[in-house]
């Protein structure tokens, strides 16, 4: 690619910018705030037409290229733009949120720990363990309600003092795992190598990238594409004496360069959340980042804040899906829900208080607080990774709580790319897809047929084998999405 004629600069947005920093209140003590972004709807162009430079100046031009390759569902363009939020929430949401984490390390990985005596053992070699050991020793501590989150008390793993450039130790806050994805492998110059996804974050020779943006990452089925003129990664480092104790030794980072990436394949991922305010950890011997920083309870006391849902808020269990809610429930039984939801809360608030006031540490005295209480943290993520969060969790069927932040982030995320986000609500949010049995139904429809004919022409199932109406499956699913073209016309 030729060089450009002009020096880089980094793309403003006027309208984004008025929003860094503002609160966008949601639920009765939440918010979503912007705190910055890189790129916008020219940057996914420019990507796009990488190949034979900046191209068409157009604006119409550049909105049809970006339309097509989200009807095409060309992604990688649509990563060159990135967003960092800072996100207030209850904790029973920040649950459900956690889910879409996808910078993830494979099974298999192995984590670095620190001493109690933050010295190195003897041998000068730290001990490791697999982080999915690390995520089963927490578990099984806080037992099989846990879900996809464990905290490990006591563990510390070793990091780097990015300030100071010197290797320590920080505190492990929690342990997750996040399913099975596509893993890369990166192996280093020196030997090292790593299993993660593409959009895991190391530290490159010009600061934290994913591999994804600092190697050009990318795959395409089993091959994997990647700039091989990549800068170098950081990993455990070299010994320099200490100023202040020459009998010491100061331990300081360096980088290896990447020497190639093979596809590895679906394998169960993990992550780690460390405490701050570096958040970064060692694996593998390589230094790494984990993908969200929670607001961490083991060093701040909890502000007395709870989600207490309006009564109009409060739902019954929905009949279609076990996962979800249905109708308002009765005036009756949610006022009722509502004084056992502050009563408890108060009472478990009491508790934590007294026990911080005996002396309990806050990592221990947490344990009582509900999962109404609040959390926060800081959520970078790309413009493609947010749209599968967004066709998640603005549909309606998903739950009304964190329904509302994702519309918080799709409004902050127009200021930056309105194109890109116009284009994602028509062929994603708002678009149908038709599975070859529905595409079969709609021919029979088009011929004639009823809907209940078409549907069982078609092999959608309406009805249980005692003839009883079916509330959920395929065959009521297309017949939501003739209702939807109905309704839409």
């Amino acid at each position: 690619m030729a060089e450009e004629s002009s020096p880089m600069t980094r793309p403003s947005v006027p309208a984004a910018d008025r929003e860094i920093g503002v609160k966008h209140p949601v639920l009765s003590h939440g918010y979503v705030v912007l705190v910055d972004y890189m790129g916008n709807d020219a940057a996914i162009v420019q990507a796009a037409r990488v190949s034979y430079g900046q191209g068409t100046k157009s604006v119409r031009d550049d909105r049809g290229l970006v339309r097509y390759l989200m009807r095409h569902r060309h992604t990688t363009p649509f990563e060159m733009v990135e967003f960092k939020f800072l996100v207030r929430l209850p904790i029973y949401v920040a649950r459900q949120w956690i889910r879409h984490r996808t910078a993830c390390l494979a099974e298999g990985t192995r984590v670095h720990l620190v001493p109690p005596s933050r010295g190195r053992p003897e041998g000068g070699a730290h001990p490791g363990v697999s982080i999915e050991d690390l995520w089963r020793s927490g578990r099984e501590a806080r037992g099989p309600s846990a879900g996809t989150g464990s905290s490990t008390e006591s563990v510390r793993l070793r990091h780097l003092d990015e300030t100071a450039r010197r290797f320590d130790g920080t505190p492990l806050v929690e342990a997750y795992r996040n399913g099975v994805k596509p893993v890369v492998r990166m192996v280093l110059a020196d030997g090292k190598s790593i299993e993660c996804t593409p959009e895991h974050r190391f530290l490159f020779g010009d600061g934290w990238h994913s591999l994804r943006e600092g190697a050009g990452v990318a795959l395409e089925g089993a091959t994997v594409h990647w700039r091989s003129e990549s800068l170098p990664i950081a990993v455990n480092g070299v010994d320099e004496p200490d100023p202040a104790d020459p009998a010491a030794a100061i331990v300081r980072p360096r980088f290896v360069p990447i020497d190639r990436f093979e596809y590895v394949g679906p394998k169960m991922t993990y992550d780690l959340e460390v405490g701050g305010p570096d958040h970064n950890f060692v694996a593998n011997g390589i230094v790494t980042h984990n993908s969200v920083n929670e607001y961490s309870a083991r060093y701040s006391i909890v502000p007395d804040e709870f989600a207490l849902p309006e009564p109009g808020e409060i739902r019954t269990q929905s009949t279609r899906n076990r996962q979800s809610g249905d109708d308002p429930a009765p005036a009756p039984a949610a006022q009722q829900f509502r004084d056992d939801v502050e009563r408890i809360s108060r009472s478990a608030y009491e508790a934590y208080t007294k026990a911080l006031g005996a002396g309990i540490a806050r990592e221990t005295a947490r344990i009582v607080l509900p999962i109404g209480y609040y959390t926060q943290w800081y959520w970078k993520i790309n413009l493609q990774n947010l749209f599968h969060f967004l066709s998640l969790r603005l549909d309606p069927h998903a739950q009304e709580e964190i329904r509302r932040y994702a519309v918080e982030l799709a409004a902050l995320a127009r200021t930056v790319a309105p194109v890109a986000i116009e284009a994602f609500e028509e062929f994603q949010l708002e678009g149908l897809s038709l599975s070859r049995r529905e595409q079969r139904a709609v021919r029979e429809l088009l011929g004639g047929a009823t809907p209940s004919d078409a549907c069982a022409t078609a092999g959608l199932p309406l009805a249980r084998e005692d003839g009883r109406p079916m509330t959920s499956g395929e065959g009521v699913e297309f017949l939501e999405k003739l209702e939807r073209l109905r309704a839409s016309s």
